[in-house]
């Protein structure tokens, strides 16, 4: 079966629009911890889904956002000095150009191009298609790069040489996945018996499927016949936290 391409990993959105959503974070909660559902809410979502936990999952790479314990979070040091510092502070300014190259890719863009980038969008979208981007989405990291650049220039004489940043682990996308896990339902008075751990449905109602490994272990998959685009939104995000997950796993 042929697999969908997918694109590496990026912020989805620029950083001057995850400063504006840091704010509204920092209005509803200062600096206190929040759970991811109380995140989502302070940010404008209905509830933790496909585009929230990419809002999430943006934010952090900023670091503009920590993680605290297992399923919670709180603005930052570096979002906070952006917030609340003068303009002309000189801390804010380097808070800025810290967030900008936090993420992977804007480091490695940096790297190639230094604080500048090219004027041509065409050497962009070579750098990043030679990188496994995918072509029909190519324009969008390219959007969000050069709109957080913007940023960067209006106070880059402000924050002088500003040190490269430590990159922001994908790793860190696991506490947003355990986040977006669904509360485990109560357990039952009468145990489902053994062998048969999901609720008895009709095939009509479900759709499986399993991908068996050589000495019998197997992958398991179960899904809904129906599907809404959002379900489907939402599923896939799960499923590409989860791909990373388990290629951690492998044995070396």
């Amino acid at each position: 079966m042929a697999t969908k391409a997918r694109s590496p990993n990026y912020p989805q959105i620029s950083l001057p629009k995850a400063v504006d959503l840091a704010a509204k974070l920092y209005e509803a909660a200062h600096t206190h911890k929040a759970s991811a559902s109380s995140v989502v809410s302070a940010l404008g979502y209905g509830g933790l889904n496909g585009k929230s936990l990419g809002v999430i999952s943006a934010l952090k790479k900023y670091g503009l956002l920590e993680s605290v314990g297992d399923s919670e979070f709180k603005v930052s040091k570096d979002a906070l000095t952006i917030l609340v510092d003068p303009k002309t502070s000189v801390e804010r300014a380097r808070a800025i150009v810290r967030s900008a190259f936090r993420p992977a890719l804007f480091a490695e863009l940096r790297q190639e191009y230094g604080d500048s980038p090219p004027k041509s969008d065409e050497y962009l979208r070579a750098f990043l298609l030679k990188r496994g981007f995918v072509q029909s989405v190519v324009d969008v990291p390219i959007r969000t790069y050069r709109d957080t650049m913007t940023f960067v220039q209006q106070v880059q004489e402000l924050a002088g040489d500003v040190p490269a940043p430590e990159p922001v682990d994908d790793e860190e996308d696991d506490m947003i996945a355990s986040a977006l896990q669904p509360t485990p339902a109560p357990v039952a008075a009468t145990p489902a018996p053994v062998g048969n751990p999901m609720p008895a449905l009709s095939a009509d109602d479900m759709r499986d499927d399993v991908y068996k490994l050589p000495d019998g272990r197997a992958f398991v998959l179960r899904w809904p016949a129906k599907l809404s685009s959002d379900e489907y939104e939402d599923f896939e995000a799960w499923i590409s936290l989860l791909q990373r997950k388990l290629k951690r796993q492998i044995e070396q």
